[in-house]
């Protein structure tokens, strides 16, 4: 009973919102990267600013598979006009709505440029290689992967349709068939696609691993980038998996980084910038 009770608040809650889409404010600013960079632990950081207001979705997906559900949808996902207004009445300043996009899907940054006005955007990328290896983890986690992490570089299993659909990237020197874990942790070709529609110069960037080490410091200049006032405390989210999770093997780590490293100094002097990446 309790749960057809919960489920029917959740479905009242969309209805809800689809209905009064046209009372809502779409995102000025977004942040983007791939998945397993901490997009949404950022997200969560940063909505608890007061002048960042929380969507019903911190990742619609709108932009990708969800882009048929058409702009109304999109627009049932995020705050009232009416609640930005009073949030900015109170404490005298612009309030900002964002959302949290993965960058490998190709039409994706046409599609935002034609339909955002002009977002701010804040990139967060993660060693490639640490990316790589907590994707396998959490796919052992999920029960969709069997096999030892190497085996899994070694002998990809074939792309689903669905991410044929998506159109990933095509990598240079990379093969088409080449594992997930390694494609999906090469990051220039990607920004390079986005920098057609966006200045990768006006971009801001920043590191999954500082805002591991340094929540308060990364947060606080994706909210100096927005022209908000810091944050003097950061309230910790959820618990971190990973840090009792298997090592990777020292061996494959020296592989992965023969791989990735000349991408990574691509995409070093792209934008301009250097990671600490080991």
């Amino acid at each position: 009973m309790v749960n057809i009770f919960s489920r029917g608040i959740v479905k009242s809650n969309k209805i809800f919102h689809e209905a009064t889409s046209f009372m809502r404010v779409l995102p000025d600013f977004l942040i983007i990267g791939n998945s397993f960079c901490c997009k949404t632990l950022f997200y969560d950081h940063m909505v608890q600013h007061p002048l960042i207001l929380k969507n019903l979705r911190e990742e619609t997906a709108f932009w990708g598979g969800h882009f048929d559900n058409g702009l109304s949808w999109y627009r049932s996902n995020f705050p009232t006009k009416l609640h930005k207004k009073i949030v900015e009445f109170v404490h005298r300043e612009n309030a900002h709505v964002g959302e949290t996009i993965n960058i490998p899907i190709r039409n994706i940054p046409e599609r935002i440029d034609k339909i955002l006005s002009k977002p701010k955007i804040i990139v967060i990328l993660r060693n490639p290689i640490e990316r790589a290896f907590v994707r396998y983890l959490a796919d052992v986690r999920a029960g969709l992967e069997e096999r030892s992490f190497e085996d899994a570089l070694e002998i990809p299993k074939p792309k689903s349709e669905i991410l044929k659909k998506m159109k990933m990237n095509e990598i240079k020197g990379v093969d088409e068939n080449a594992s997930l874990y390694i494609t999906g942790s090469i990051y220039y070709y990607d920004l390079k696609r986005w920098s057609e529609f966006f200045p990768i110069d006006q971009m801001l960037f920043v590191t999954s691993e500082d805002l591991l080490n340094q929540p308060l410091e990364t947060t606080n200049k994706a909210l100096e980038f927005l022209g908000l006032e810091s944050l003097k405390t950061i309230k910790k989210i959820g618990k971190n998996w990973e840090e009792n999770a298997e090592k990777m093997n020292l061996s494959t780590r020296e592989k992965l980084k023969d791989i990735f490293e000349p991408h990574d100094q691509e995409l070093f002097n792209f934008i301009g910038k250097k990671f600490d990446w080991k």
